[in-house]
């Protein structure tokens, strides 16, 4: 599975993409050559482009919401995203102009005061209040929302943007929570406008271990409905083994859904469950799997996440079990209600299974052990989270498996369409969604 990307890696991005602004993209390739060979190490980095990196903070063109001490401190001791950065950094300077023709002056040195911002309150801020309003209006017309968070419109990490992006977007904000009504339509049409004229440039970032890409996304809607139409289910579900972690006191479930066999568990069955896909020629898998717990305590969570084979990033990922439910019964409506029905009745079994473990099982004792580890090495938590695994696979991912394998045995048209508006809008590609670019391997 992919490293997700953390505020202090986004930070560093923002950090090393205003370096390289300034160096220009010819002088960009030259210093940061050595970078990439390793031959220097971010020690030498740090040191070396200390004024510039000084002078973004003092500026204001780097703004982000760690700060520049802990950023580079977090760089100093995590080698893969220094040289991360060091490539997202060196290839969207020279290759911005892949998004449009507009974007070619980038490449020249300091071209037009851009800002490089990561959870600031003047562009972040503002895209999360603009997207609040579109989302109100949208519920309004519609009794639903169109999004579970402002990441299924777009999944920003980081902006590119001009002063005249940064007051237009205000200015739009100021206005519709006056007025009103504004919707995805008109504010995705806005920031389309700033993305074509070079003044915005939303960034989804993914770390990168190979080569660096950037993929548009939402610029064609025409492409995007070929490619829609072009992701499949491939035959068959897969599931990897779950484990547990059979302390020395074992508690032993009496319920009949937890079977015992020679003092022992059964076969746990599947805990992460995988839909292969082909999705525009590339192989790709959605995976199904429950969180079980969360502080100590059993939790509802599922987690549904879009995987390519070519890339080790994350395609996106919904949390919910009642927007899988609308998802699904977008396409199915009858498989929707069986199969989260399945869900929610192994839900029922899991929560009195996890309490019964935890309050007289011994489960509460072993994640007090927190840390420590036990004779073998493990950590006590880790033993805590396998046993609270295992007790999910019983109880909720074998039959909810069942329910899948079936459906998915020979996969035709209803199957497609399922897995193709679970893909829809876990990679963020929905009609009210904003255009984006995402910077992978």
């Amino acid at each position: 599975m992919a490293v997700a990307f953390t505020a202090h890696a986004e930070g560093a991005q923002a950090m090393f993409c205003y370096v390289a602004d300034i160096l220009g993209a010819k002088e960009t390739k030259k210093q940061f050559k050595p970078y990439l060979e390793q031959h220097r190490d971010a020690e030498y980095f740090f040191e070396q482009y200390k004024a510039i990196i000084d002078k973004g903070f003092l500026t204001k063109r780097i703004k982000v919401d760690k700060s520049k001490p802990s950023i580079i401190n977090y760089i100093k001791s995590n080698k893969q995203w220094f040289i991360s950065s060091l490539r997202v950094a060196e290839y969207i300077l020279v290759n911005t102009d892949k998004i449009n023709q507009q974007f070619a002056k980038i490449e020249n040195i300091n071209w037009q005061d851009l800002y490089y911002v990561r959870g600031d309150t003047e562009v972040m801020a503002t895209m999360a209040g603009l997207y609040k309003l579109a989302s109100a209006t949208y519920k309004k017309a519609n009794k639903e929302k169109a999004f579970g968070d402002v990441n299924k419109w777009s999944p920003a990490d980081m902006y590119f943007a001009s002063k005249l992006s940064k007051t237009f977007f205000k200015n739009l904000l100021k206005t519709y929570t006056k007025s009103g009504g504004l919707d995805f339509a008109l504010l995705n049409e806005h920031i389309a406008n700033k993305i074509d004229s070079a003044d915005l440039l939303p960034l989804s970032l993914k770390m990168v271990s190979n080569t660096v890409k950037l993929e548009k996304v939402n610029f064609d809607r025409d492409a995007e409905a070929t490619l829609l139409s072009k992701t499949k289910a491939v035959t068959g579900v897969e599931y990897k083994e779950g484990k547990g972690a059979y302390t020395t006191n074992p508690f032993i479930w009496t319920t009949d859904w937890f079977k015992m066999k020679n003092g022992k568990k059964s076969s746990l069955g599947g805990r992460d469950i995988y839909i292969p896909l082909n999705s525009g020629g590339l192989k790709a898998t959605l995976q199904f799997r429950h969180t079980p717990s969360s502080g100590g305590k059993p939790t509802k969570g599922i987690m549904v996440v879009l995987k390519y084979e070519s890339s080790s990033a994350l395609g996106g990922k919904v949390g919910s079990p009642v927007l899988l439910k609308r998802l699904i019964a977008s396409a199915d409506k009858t498989f929707a209600k069986d199969l989260m029905n399945t869900w929610d009745k192994g839900m029922v079994k899991y929560m009195i299974a996890a309490n019964s473990y935890i309050k007289t099982g011994g489960g509460a004792a072993l994640y007090k052990l927190g840390d420590k580890r036990d004779p073998t090495g493990v950590k006590y938590r880790t033993l805590f989270d396998d046993e609270l695994g295992a007790i999910s696979a019983l109880t909720v991912m074998n039959p909810f498996r069942k329910k899948l394998a079936k459906y998915f045995r020979n996969p035709k048209i209803k199957q497609h369409n399922v897995v193709q508006q679970i893909f829809r809008y876990v990679a963020s590609r929905s009609l009210e969604s904003s255009r984006f670019v995402i910077v992978k391997d």
